[in-house]
Protein backbone atom coordinates (compact mmCIF):
# COMPACT_ATOMS: atom_id res chain seq x y z
CA UNK A 1 0.00 0.00 0.00
CA UNK A 2 0.83 3.41 -0.59
CA UNK A 3 0.31 6.97 -0.40
CA UNK A 4 0.26 8.44 -3.83
CA UNK A 5 -0.73 11.91 -3.06
CA UNK A 6 2.88 14.01 -1.42
CA UNK A 7 0.41 15.13 1.66
CA UNK A 8 1.57 14.28 5.17
CA UNK A 9 0.16 10.91 5.50
CA UNK A 10 2.11 8.43 7.07
CA UNK A 11 1.24 4.68 6.54
CA UNK A 12 1.48 1.63 8.78
CA UNK A 13 0.06 -2.22 8.31
CA UNK A 14 0.39 -5.78 9.74
CA UNK A 15 -0.72 -6.65 5.97
CA UNK A 16 1.04 -9.62 4.64
CA UNK A 17 2.52 -9.51 1.34
CA UNK A 18 -0.34 -11.84 0.15
CA UNK A 19 -3.58 -12.16 1.29
CA UNK A 20 -5.49 -14.80 1.27
CA UNK A 21 -9.16 -15.14 0.03
CA UNK A 22 -11.96 -13.60 2.14
CA UNK A 23 -9.01 -12.39 4.76
CA UNK A 24 -8.38 -8.94 5.74
CA UNK A 25 -5.82 -6.81 7.87
CA UNK A 26 -5.73 -3.11 9.08
CA UNK A 27 -3.88 -0.10 7.67
CA UNK A 28 -3.63 2.73 10.08
CA UNK A 29 -2.98 6.55 8.59
CA UNK A 30 -1.19 9.08 10.61
CA UNK A 31 -1.30 12.22 9.65
CA UNK A 32 1.55 14.86 10.66
CA UNK A 33 0.95 18.46 10.41
CA UNK A 34 2.66 21.81 11.46
CA UNK A 35 0.20 24.62 10.23
CA UNK A 36 -3.49 24.85 10.03
CA UNK A 37 -4.75 23.14 7.03
CA UNK A 38 -6.52 20.77 5.15
CA UNK A 39 -5.29 17.34 3.44
CA UNK A 40 -6.17 15.21 0.61
CA UNK A 41 -5.11 11.91 -0.58
CA UNK A 42 -5.63 8.72 -2.79
CA UNK A 43 -4.45 5.28 -0.80
CA UNK A 44 -3.61 2.74 -3.39
CA UNK A 45 -4.21 -1.07 -2.11
CA UNK A 46 -1.78 -2.41 -4.79
CA UNK A 47 -1.91 -5.89 -6.63
CA UNK A 48 -3.30 -6.57 -10.19
CA UNK A 49 -6.69 -5.33 -9.33
CA UNK A 50 -5.78 -2.39 -6.86
CA UNK A 51 -8.62 0.03 -5.18
CA UNK A 52 -7.71 3.24 -5.09
CA UNK A 53 -9.46 5.29 -1.71
CA UNK A 54 -9.71 8.98 -1.31
CA UNK A 55 -8.96 9.78 2.09
CA UNK A 56 -8.72 13.90 4.08
CA UNK A 57 -7.48 15.23 7.11
CA UNK A 58 -8.22 18.64 8.56
CA UNK A 59 -5.55 20.35 10.69
CA UNK A 60 -6.42 23.47 13.27
CA UNK A 61 -5.51 25.51 16.34
CA UNK A 62 -2.32 25.89 15.28
CA UNK A 63 -0.53 29.06 16.79
CA UNK A 64 1.79 30.72 18.33
CA UNK A 65 1.60 31.55 22.10
CA UNK A 66 4.12 33.82 23.86
CA UNK A 67 4.80 33.81 27.47
CA UNK A 68 7.16 35.58 29.76
CA UNK A 69 9.64 34.95 32.31
CA UNK A 70 11.70 36.66 34.33
CA UNK A 71 11.56 38.04 37.96
CA UNK A 72 9.87 41.54 38.14
CA UNK A 73 10.36 42.45 41.31
CA UNK A 74 12.26 45.40 41.84
CA UNK A 75 13.90 46.76 45.18
CA UNK A 76 15.75 50.21 45.08
CA UNK A 77 17.98 51.80 48.15
CA UNK A 78 17.43 55.71 47.86
CA UNK A 79 20.20 56.59 49.97
CA UNK A 80 22.66 55.91 47.51
CA UNK A 81 21.80 58.05 44.25
CA UNK A 82 18.81 60.33 43.04
CA UNK A 83 16.92 59.01 40.98
CA UNK A 84 17.55 55.49 41.70
CA UNK A 85 17.31 52.94 39.15
CA UNK A 86 17.45 49.33 38.96
CA UNK A 87 17.00 47.06 35.38
CA UNK A 88 15.86 43.54 34.67
CA UNK A 89 15.89 41.69 31.29
CA UNK A 90 12.74 39.29 30.72
CA UNK A 91 12.48 36.33 28.44
CA UNK A 92 9.88 35.84 26.09
CA UNK A 93 9.12 32.52 24.53
CA UNK A 94 6.85 31.15 22.03
CA UNK A 95 5.44 27.95 23.80
CA UNK A 96 2.91 27.49 20.83
CA UNK A 97 2.71 25.21 18.21
CA UNK A 98 3.37 27.97 15.16
CA UNK A 99 5.73 30.32 14.12
CA UNK A 100 4.95 33.99 14.56
CA UNK A 101 5.46 37.40 15.40
CA UNK A 102 4.91 38.90 18.95
CA UNK A 103 3.69 42.06 19.32
CA UNK A 104 6.03 44.68 20.42
CA UNK A 105 6.47 44.76 23.95
CA UNK A 106 5.68 47.85 26.24
CA UNK A 107 5.48 49.04 29.62
CA UNK A 108 2.82 50.87 30.82
CA UNK A 109 2.61 52.78 34.35
CA UNK A 110 4.16 55.64 36.19
CA UNK A 111 2.93 56.42 40.09
CA UNK A 112 4.27 59.16 42.37
CA UNK A 113 7.68 58.84 42.71
CA UNK A 114 8.27 55.90 40.68
CA UNK A 115 8.11 54.95 36.78
CA UNK A 116 8.90 51.85 34.51
CA UNK A 117 10.13 51.94 31.27
CA UNK A 118 11.11 49.74 28.34
CA UNK A 119 14.78 50.46 28.09
CA UNK A 120 15.63 47.65 25.26
CA UNK A 121 13.67 44.78 23.38
CA UNK A 122 14.68 42.36 20.63
CA UNK A 123 11.15 40.68 19.78
CA UNK A 124 10.62 42.70 16.26
CA UNK A 125 11.26 39.00 14.54
CA UNK A 126 9.25 35.85 13.85
CA UNK A 127 10.46 33.32 16.33
CA UNK A 128 9.96 29.49 16.39
CA UNK A 129 8.52 27.08 18.39
CA UNK A 130 10.37 27.61 21.23
CA UNK A 131 12.80 30.26 19.83
CA UNK A 132 13.09 33.25 22.41
CA UNK A 133 14.00 37.03 22.70
CA UNK A 134 14.44 39.39 25.50
CA UNK A 135 13.21 42.89 26.58
CA UNK A 136 14.73 45.10 29.22
CA UNK A 137 12.70 46.87 31.97
CA UNK A 138 14.14 49.89 34.47
CA UNK A 139 12.68 51.00 37.28
CA UNK A 140 13.17 54.53 38.45
CA UNK A 141 12.07 56.12 41.78
CA UNK A 142 12.55 59.37 42.88
CA UNK A 143 10.85 58.88 46.25
CA UNK A 144 9.87 56.38 48.83
CA UNK A 145 7.39 54.09 47.69
CA UNK A 146 6.00 50.83 50.01
CA UNK A 147 4.49 49.28 46.45
CA UNK A 148 4.44 50.05 43.29
CA UNK A 149 2.50 47.82 40.67
CA UNK A 150 2.79 47.85 36.91
CA UNK A 151 3.05 45.27 33.37
CA UNK A 152 5.14 44.39 31.21
CA UNK A 153 2.87 42.77 28.03
CA UNK A 154 3.19 41.50 24.30
CA UNK A 155 0.17 41.19 22.85
CA UNK A 156 -2.01 38.78 25.57
CA UNK A 157 1.63 38.04 27.09
CA UNK A 158 2.10 39.87 30.45
CA UNK A 159 4.96 40.00 33.31
CA UNK A 160 3.74 41.76 36.80
CA UNK A 161 6.06 44.12 37.43
CA UNK A 162 6.41 45.28 41.14
CA UNK A 163 8.53 47.25 43.32
CA UNK A 164 9.20 49.60 46.39
CA UNK A 165 12.08 51.56 47.27
CA UNK A 166 13.37 53.23 50.66
CA UNK A 167 16.13 55.37 52.10
CA UNK A 168 15.41 58.62 50.35
CA UNK A 169 16.01 61.77 52.33
CA UNK A 170 17.30 65.02 52.44
CA UNK A 171 21.30 65.52 54.39
CA UNK A 172 22.93 68.10 55.14
CA UNK A 173 26.77 69.13 55.03
CA UNK A 174 29.15 72.44 54.82
CA UNK A 175 31.28 72.81 51.65
CA UNK A 176 34.89 72.40 52.38
CA UNK A 177 35.44 75.82 51.68
CA UNK A 178 36.19 78.53 53.64
CA UNK A 179 37.40 76.96 56.65
CA UNK A 180 35.94 78.53 59.51
CA UNK A 181 38.94 80.23 60.65
CA UNK A 182 39.12 83.87 61.88
CA UNK A 183 42.07 86.62 62.34
CA UNK A 184 41.35 89.58 63.34
CA UNK A 185 44.12 91.66 63.01
CA UNK A 186 43.72 95.88 64.80
CA UNK A 187 42.67 98.15 63.38
CA UNK A 188 39.91 95.57 62.16
CA UNK A 189 37.22 94.56 64.93
CA UNK A 190 35.22 92.19 62.36
CA UNK A 191 35.79 89.39 60.12
CA UNK A 192 32.93 87.86 57.96
CA UNK A 193 33.11 84.47 56.10
CA UNK A 194 30.25 82.61 54.10
CA UNK A 195 29.75 79.27 54.60
CA UNK A 196 27.57 77.18 51.66
CA UNK A 197 25.03 74.63 53.05
CA UNK A 198 24.37 71.85 50.59
CA UNK A 199 21.47 69.48 50.84
CA UNK A 200 23.79 66.27 49.98
CA UNK A 201 20.55 63.78 50.25
CA UNK A 202 18.58 61.77 47.47
CA UNK A 203 15.21 64.26 48.94
CA UNK A 204 14.55 67.60 48.83
CA UNK A 205 13.41 69.01 52.11
CA UNK A 206 13.52 72.65 54.05
CA UNK A 207 16.65 73.56 55.43
CA UNK A 208 17.00 73.24 59.02
CA UNK A 209 17.37 76.18 62.02
CA UNK A 210 21.14 77.30 61.49
CA UNK A 211 22.84 77.74 64.98
CA UNK A 212 25.96 79.10 66.69
CA UNK A 213 26.66 76.87 69.85
CA UNK A 214 29.78 76.50 72.39
CA UNK A 215 31.58 78.28 74.77
CA UNK A 216 32.63 81.54 72.21
CA UNK A 217 29.13 82.66 71.18
CA UNK A 218 29.77 86.03 72.62
CA UNK A 219 32.14 86.38 69.54
CA UNK A 220 30.82 84.47 66.64
CA UNK A 221 26.94 85.27 65.76
CA UNK A 222 24.90 84.43 62.10
CA UNK A 223 25.04 88.08 59.86
CA UNK A 224 23.53 86.83 57.00
CA UNK A 225 23.20 84.24 54.27
CA UNK A 226 19.98 82.66 51.78
CA UNK A 227 18.73 79.99 53.57
CA UNK A 228 16.12 81.25 55.44
CA UNK A 229 12.91 79.45 54.76
CA UNK A 230 14.37 77.85 51.75
CA UNK A 231 13.38 74.42 50.32
CA UNK A 232 16.84 72.71 48.74
CA UNK A 233 16.70 69.75 46.08
CA UNK A 234 19.59 66.90 46.01
CA UNK A 235 22.88 69.10 45.52
CA UNK A 236 21.00 72.65 45.92
CA UNK A 237 22.77 74.94 48.08
CA UNK A 238 21.98 77.99 50.24
CA UNK A 239 24.75 80.53 52.59
CA UNK A 240 24.95 81.01 56.08
CA UNK A 241 27.52 84.34 56.90
CA UNK A 242 29.42 84.03 60.25
CA UNK A 243 31.30 87.33 61.88
CA UNK A 244 34.14 87.03 64.51
CA UNK A 245 33.89 89.97 66.36
CA UNK A 246 36.80 91.08 68.93
CA UNK A 247 38.07 94.21 70.00
CA UNK A 248 40.89 93.26 72.16
CA UNK A 249 43.56 90.62 71.83
CA UNK A 250 41.99 86.99 72.06
CA UNK A 251 42.74 83.34 71.06
CA UNK A 252 41.12 80.44 70.44
CA UNK A 253 37.83 81.67 70.75
CA UNK A 254 35.70 78.61 69.68
CA UNK A 255 32.17 77.62 68.93
CA UNK A 256 30.07 75.07 66.18
CA UNK A 257 28.10 76.61 63.30
CA UNK A 258 25.28 73.69 62.58
CA UNK A 259 22.17 73.10 60.50
CA UNK A 260 20.91 70.16 61.14
CA UNK A 261 23.29 67.50 60.48
CA UNK A 262 25.63 69.80 59.19
CA UNK A 263 28.48 71.19 61.44
CA UNK A 264 31.18 73.60 60.73
CA UNK A 265 33.92 74.48 63.82
CA UNK A 266 34.70 77.92 64.16
CA UNK A 267 37.57 79.38 65.84
CA UNK A 268 39.01 82.83 66.21
CA UNK A 269 41.66 84.86 67.05
CA UNK A 270 42.58 88.95 67.28
CA UNK A 271 45.78 90.13 68.01
CA UNK A 272 47.52 93.88 67.61
CA UNK A 273 45.60 95.56 70.04
CA UNK A 274 47.28 98.40 72.38
CA UNK A 275 45.67 99.09 76.22
CA UNK A 276 44.48 102.53 75.97
CA UNK A 277 46.61 105.21 77.88
CA UNK A 278 46.61 108.39 78.50
CA UNK A 279 48.45 110.51 76.63
CA UNK A 280 49.61 114.14 78.36
CA UNK A 281 48.15 117.22 75.75
CA UNK A 282 48.69 120.41 77.67
CA UNK A 283 48.81 122.34 80.94
CA UNK A 284 46.61 125.04 80.95
CA UNK A 285 47.50 127.84 83.85
CA UNK A 286 43.52 130.03 84.40
CA UNK A 287 43.90 133.57 85.65
CA UNK A 288 40.83 135.28 86.69
CA UNK A 289 38.58 135.40 84.11
CA UNK A 290 38.32 131.58 83.05
CA UNK A 291 37.80 132.86 79.60
CA UNK A 292 38.51 129.77 76.49
CA UNK A 293 42.64 129.02 76.01
CA UNK A 294 44.49 127.80 72.81
CA UNK A 295 46.89 125.08 74.53
CA UNK A 296 50.09 124.11 72.41
CA UNK A 297 48.28 123.04 68.93
CA UNK A 298 45.26 121.54 70.84
CA UNK A 299 42.44 123.03 71.24
CA UNK A 300 39.94 122.96 74.60
CA UNK A 301 37.13 124.55 75.70
CA UNK A 302 37.04 125.33 79.74
CA UNK A 303 33.18 126.53 80.52
CA UNK A 304 32.77 129.07 83.14
CA UNK A 305 30.14 126.71 84.80
CA UNK A 306 30.25 129.54 87.66
CA UNK A 307 30.99 132.91 88.33
CA UNK A 308 34.37 131.58 90.46
CA UNK A 309 35.10 129.39 87.89
CA UNK A 310 34.95 126.40 90.14
CA UNK A 311 34.01 123.97 88.50
CA UNK A 312 36.14 124.08 84.71
CA UNK A 313 35.49 121.04 82.64
CA UNK A 314 37.51 119.95 79.47
CA UNK A 315 34.95 119.25 76.58
CA UNK A 316 36.87 117.76 73.85
CA UNK A 317 40.61 117.68 72.69
CA UNK A 318 41.02 116.85 69.00
CA UNK A 319 43.74 115.09 67.94
CA UNK A 320 47.10 116.16 67.88
CA UNK A 321 49.10 116.81 70.78
CA UNK A 322 52.60 116.41 68.96
CA UNK A 323 55.76 116.92 70.88
CA UNK A 324 54.15 115.87 74.45
CA UNK A 325 55.11 112.67 75.90
CA UNK A 326 52.99 110.30 78.16
CA UNK A 327 52.53 110.89 81.75
CA UNK A 328 53.00 107.30 84.11
CA UNK A 329 51.88 108.99 87.30
CA UNK A 330 48.33 110.40 85.70
CA UNK A 331 46.89 107.97 88.00
CA UNK A 332 43.68 107.94 86.12
CA UNK A 333 42.09 105.14 84.29
CA UNK A 334 41.62 105.10 80.71
CA UNK A 335 37.85 104.39 79.61
CA UNK A 336 37.87 104.18 75.59
CA UNK A 337 40.37 105.50 73.20
CA UNK A 338 39.60 108.77 72.44
CA UNK A 339 38.39 109.83 75.43
CA UNK A 340 39.50 113.46 77.21
CA UNK A 341 39.88 114.05 81.09
CA UNK A 342 41.68 116.85 82.66
CA UNK A 343 43.37 117.26 86.04
CA UNK A 344 43.02 120.14 88.51
CA UNK A 345 46.36 121.28 90.51
CA UNK A 346 48.12 124.21 91.66
CA UNK A 347 47.27 127.19 94.42
CA UNK A 348 44.95 129.69 95.06
CA UNK A 349 41.68 129.99 93.05
CA UNK A 350 40.20 131.87 90.41
CA UNK A 351 39.70 134.75 92.42
CA UNK A 352 43.08 134.84 94.04
CA UNK A 353 45.58 132.64 92.16
CA UNK A 354 46.49 130.38 89.55
CA UNK A 355 44.76 127.20 88.75
CA UNK A 356 46.70 124.82 86.53
CA UNK A 357 45.06 122.30 84.51
CA UNK A 358 46.49 119.05 82.87
CA UNK A 359 44.62 118.22 79.77
CA UNK A 360 45.09 114.17 78.46
CA UNK A 361 43.34 112.53 75.63
CA UNK A 362 43.36 108.39 75.83
CA UNK A 363 44.77 106.96 73.05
Amino acid sequence: MQNTSKVPFQISTDCPAILAPTASCTVTLTVVASNNAVFAATLDAGGPASTLTGVSAIASDFAPTFAWTGDGTFFLDGSIATPATAQRTFTLTNTGTLTGVPVAPNVSGAGAGYAFSLLSHNCGVSLSVGATCTATVRATYTNNVASATETLASGTASQALTGSASGFAAAWAFDDSPSGIFTIVALATTSTQTFTLRNTGTLGGVVPERMISGPNTSHLEITGGTCASQTLAPNATCTVQVTFTASANVADRTATLSAGSATRALSGSASGFVLPTWRFVARVGIWVGCNDVTMEGETSLINNATPFCSSPTFQQFPLGGIGFSIEANTSISCPSVGATCQRRGGAGNCLFGTRLYDAFRCQ
